[in-house]
């Protein structure tokens, strides 16, 4: 296998624009009060960047109380609209979607997760002209 770093993600954490609890900075006490909404790509099988961001957490003292499980970001955040529960997502994903759902990026008093993103293909179609061309213009795309 191969691979290219393509860009650091920065987690957020939205909450409906009106929600009750969440008026300044979300603290430790009121994000392991709050129900959250987990997302799990593949239900009943966590990936690794889900792994390392529960890690984060524990490490940080916190603890999700996990409502529901979802497969998509987008489904997460549409619930977070419409409940008090709380969704973690990529920053660059809660960003579009707090400008099309009445949602909220909740300032925290602590850090949360970070992670590097990286393309990675087969050794076999990397000198692939055309594999070449595709994956340049998808770090192009998206890449910082």
């Amino acid at each position: 296998m191969r691979g290219r770093p393509v860009f650091e993600e920065q987690a957020c954490l939205v909450v409906r624009r009106d929600h009750p609890r969440v008026r300044g900075k979300l603290t430790p006490k009121l994000f392991n009060e709050l129900p959250h909404i987990d997302v799990e790509v593949v239900l009943g099988r966590t990936g690794v960047g889900h792994r390392l961001t529960e890690q984060h957490w524990k490490g940080a003292g916190l603890e999700r109380k996990v409502a529901v499980r979802v497969p998509y970001f987008t489904t997460a955040a549409m619930i977070a609209s419409r409940t008090d529960c709380i969704a973690g997502l990529p920053g660059r994903l809660a960003k579009v979607l707090c400008r099309h759902l009445p949602l909220k990026v909740a300032a925290t008093t602590f850090p949360v997760p970070k992670m590097g993103m990286s393309l990675v293909w087969h050794e076999r179609t990397d000198a692939d002209p055309g594999g070449r061309f595709f994956r340049d213009l998808v770090v192009g795309a998206v890449g910082d």
